[in-house]
């Protein structure tokens, strides 16, 4: 049964640790409301390093004047090892290429969209074949909302509903709401690992627009594939 958690940690914490052996004290740990030091060993605090979506969760959140696109656009990614597509809705469109933190990263917005409404994409080399190897859907939500709280300015991370593994194409489904100093946001998250590559799929938008995009951003993470041969 799910309880609603608060963990001191953030997503970034999922690329050092499946790249690291000393896991077993930390995966005991999900379950409950967590202080920094609790949550991770220190070997685990060295190895982060940038969060999951940095340029996603820090870009700038100014309205600007409609879009006259209208039609959703496949994107199709392909690169050395990994390669997938995505349909973000109508009229959002990849960003400007962020700073690089990862093998791949995309960022997706729309002119016109609520403001902090945004989808992206990152995509990181590990050491295992699949998200089982890993842990449990709860023990990574673990992980994800770690690497969250610990971005600068974040004050709490709290799971919004049960972690789960989702039965058709193995990912995890993990959604979380962040509060911090810009104010709560939603965050829809759908993390995959195939053939030693991490998928990050995410989508966030603020706590007062949510409830109105709900429904557009879940169909629209439905659509992420992986399409590496």
């Amino acid at each position: 049964t799910f309880q609603s958690c608060q963990f001191q940690g953030g997503v970034n914490a999922l690329r050092a640790t499946t790249n690291n052996n000393d896991d077993t004290q930390l995966m005991k740990e999900t379950k409950n409301t967590l202080s920094r030091r609790e949550m991770l060993p220190a070997a685990a605090l060295l190895a982060l390093s940038s969060t999951m979506l940095p340029s996603l969760a820090n870009a700038a959140e100014e309205e600007s004047s409609p879009s006259a696109a209208s039609v959703a656009t496949k994107f199709i990614r392909q690169g050395k090892g990994y390669a997938y597509e995505f349909l973000p809705p109508a009229g959002f469109k990849e960003g400007n290429k962020p700073l690089k933190t990862h093998l791949d990263e995309v960022n997706f917005a729309k002119e016109g969209a609520p403001r902090g409404y945004q989808y992206g994409v990152t995509v990181d080399p590990v050491r295992i074949d699949s998200l089982r190897q890993f842990g449990t859907p709860e023990e990574v939500a673990a992980r994800v909302v770690t690497a969250e709280v610990n971005r600068d300015g974040i004050f709490q991370v709290t799971l919004v509903k049960d972690p789960v593994e989702n039965p058709n194409n193995g990912c995890y489904e993990i959604d979380y709401l962040s509060d911090g100093k810009r104010g709560k946001k939603n965050f829809v998250t759908r993390i995959f690992i195939q053939k030693n590559m991490l998928y990050v799929l995410t989508a966030q938008a603020k706590v007062e627009n949510y409830e109105e995009l709900e429904q557009e951003m879940l169909d629209c993470v439905k659509t992420f594939s992986l399409t590496v041969n």
